[in-house]
């Protein structure tokens, strides 16, 4: 497998988070391709940036989310380990669940507005490239692990688990096809009825320069609470490998049902030691 193929893998590690995450990964990912390709051996990767949300997710009363994350990633062209410990500051009524890396909002059945900050759940995940099967899509298959390490009531305090199962397929030198499909177990809480529930994504890249990667993606994410509908969003995202060390993701997101966030936006920074 060349590459090219092996970093367009990963591309699709977001969507065991929410809509935000399947569009950075998307870019960041497609972005480390620009030059031709990195060699397979493993790599370190860290990265961090800023993720704002906002929306009421079926309550009365709005939620919004700040999510600064810190990632190291260490990874080859076939597989690829990462750990994600994000400072968060909520301020609404709502919760954060799942196993992503970024929060997924579930609202708490109380208007009362608090505001509490500091450092969320730490998450784990890892995926692995399945044997190229002739004309099917490049196949991976990965997992995430969401530990109750928050603090400050910023999480749930019950350990919450997906997997999924990332299909691309490049349709030429341009334009690469993107799609995802999952499911997450959530802990149970006394204090939310939380629900199990399937996770979806599909998308496009398309490589505008030998540096610029623009695309965008439509994701499903289950409903997570008895009482909250699906939630379904478009993130378009824009990525710039700025040099063989740095690269620079930027993204948006517009939800299309009463449960989802009605807006959000940020960027990520990533670096590449070798």
């Amino acid at each position: 497998m060349n590459n090219r193929y092996g970093a367009l893998a990963v591309i699709l590690a977001g969507i065991l988070s929410p809509a935000l995450a399947n569009a950075q990964d998307a870019g960041a990912n497609a972005a480390t391709t620009t030059d031709g390709g990195r060699d397979a051996s493993p790599k370190p990767e860290f990265s961090s940036g800023v993720t704002w949300l906002d929306g009421k997710y079926g309550q009365t009363t709005g939620t919004s989310v700040l999510y600064v994350p810190f990632t190291a990633a260490y990874r080859a062209s076939t597989w690829r380990v990462d750990a994600t410990l994000p400072y968060l500051d909520v301020r609404g009524p709502g919760n954060v669940v799942g196993a992503g890396g970024t929060p997924t909002v579930v609202g708490s059945g109380s208007p009362k507005v608090t505001d509490r900050a500091g450092l969320g759940d730490l998450t784990l995940g890892g995926a692995a490239m399945l044997p190229k099967a002739g004309a099917l899509p490049f196949l991976e298959f990965a997992g995430r692990v969401k530990l109750p390490t928050a603090q400050n009531h910023l999480g749930t305090g019950k350990t919450d688990v997906s997997a999924q199962l990332n299909a691309y397929q490049v349709v030429s030198p341009r334009v690469t096809l993107l799609a995802s499909a999952g499911y997450q177990w959530l802990g149970k809480s006394p204090a939310y009825r939380l629900k199990d529930g399937a996770l979806a994504m599909v998308g496009v890249d398309f490589k505008a320069t030998q540096t610029l990667d623009v695309g965008i993606s439509g994701n499903y994410i289950g409903s997570v609470a008895q009482g909250m509908s699906d939630q379904i969003t478009a993130s378009p995202f824009l990525s710039w490998r700025t040099d063989k060390h740095w690269g620079v993701t930027a993204y948006g997101l517009a939800g299309a049902t009463r449960s989802s966030p009605d807006y959000g936006a940020g960027f990520q920074l990533t670096f590449y030691p070798w």
